[in-house]
């Protein structure tokens, strides 16, 4: 094919059994070890964001959101995937240092911080404006979502006064990014067993989980996640 096209091409080897972030692991571990140049000079205030797919980040204006806020910052992102193309892929070890934003992200940072000595951080700024406003001081909270995302949104909800929370998924939970009590989830009625304890005062997940939720009485905040549900939401 690359004879044919004189385009680069690459293979990842998939059972199409796996779920989606398995597949994008791969993928994005390939495209950084194919295309990164060597021996580039590191850029200051050069951030790179790995991880942000419409999948994980569920709106397509993510990656703009995430831009503005090391703007403003003074720094420059280069989101991998969104807005930026293979030319910011060459240029990946003059990074600064790289934000994960999804699991599927965190063996690439590892590769790039071996291989190049990059620093990485695990995160998602853009939770601070996805969380309503609300008195979130002693509660106890679920939340289903990618675990990255999942992790961010604790982190702000503990910040707000939140005595418990509990992170979920269907999908990858790295050990490195798991806390003791977290729940890897199976089958849907893993989540609804789950969440029928009558302690947790808040539910967080995608909204076409609600209707999973006849009988609970407490708060649901829908955040959208794109893997679960097929819908993109309007901002994050």
């Amino acid at each position: 094919t690359e004879k044919k096209t004189g385009l680069p091409v690459l293979t990842i080897d998939t059972n199409g059994m796996d779920l989606y972030d398995r597949g994008q692991e791969k993928a994005w571990l390939a495209l950084f070890k194919k295309f990164v140049v060597d021996e580039m000079s590191v850029e200051k205030g050069r951030v790179g964001i790995i991880g942000a797919t419409p999948q994980d980040l569920s709106d397509l204006s993510a990656g703009d959101q995430l831009r503005q806020i090391f703007a403003a910052d003074g720094k420059k992102a280069v989101c991998y995937g969104m807005g930026d193309g293979l030319d910011a892929v060459k240029q990946a070890a003059s990074a600064e240092y790289n934000l994960v934003v999804s699991p599927s992200a965190l063996e690439t940072a590892k590769y790039l911080q071996k291989q190049f000595g990059t620093p990485y951080v695990v995160g998602y700024p853009l939770v601070k404006t996805m969380l309503p406003e609300a008195d979130y001081t002693g509660k106890k909270v679920l939340i289903v979502h990618q675990q990255v995302m999942a992790n961010a949104l604790r982190e702000e909800l503990k910040m707000r006064g939140a005595s418990e929370v509990k992170v979920c998924s269907w999908f990858d939970m790295k050990p490195e990014l798991r806390e003791e009590d977290d729940v890897y989830l199976k089958e849907e009625d893993d989540f609804t067993e789950l969440a029928a304890d009558s302690k947790w005062d808040v539910v967080i997940a995608d909204d076409c989980m609600k209707s999973m939720l006849p009988k609970f009485g407490g708060q649901f905040i829908g955040i959208r996640h794109f893997a679960v549900s097929g819908k993109l939401g309007g901002s994050c």
